[in-house]
């Protein structure tokens, strides 16, 4: 899931307002989210395939 169909999704639960979405770092088995609305923040957590380590 792209950073744009995470953002269609954020705006269909919140009626369409989005002040601010931002990549946190630090996942390993997922990609972290900080939104921002005027109803509040939140962090929202998407499931990676595999995950993000250098070596295998």
């Amino acid at each position: 899931m792209s950073l744009e169909e995470i953002s269609n999704v954020i705006r269909s639960l919140t009626g369409g307002e989005i002040l601010g979405l931002k990549p946190l770092s630090g996942g390993v088995s997922c990609m972290v989210y900080l939104v921002s609305t005027s109803r509040g923040r939140w962090v929202v957590k998407k499931a990676l395939p595999r995950l993000m380590v250098q070596d295998e």
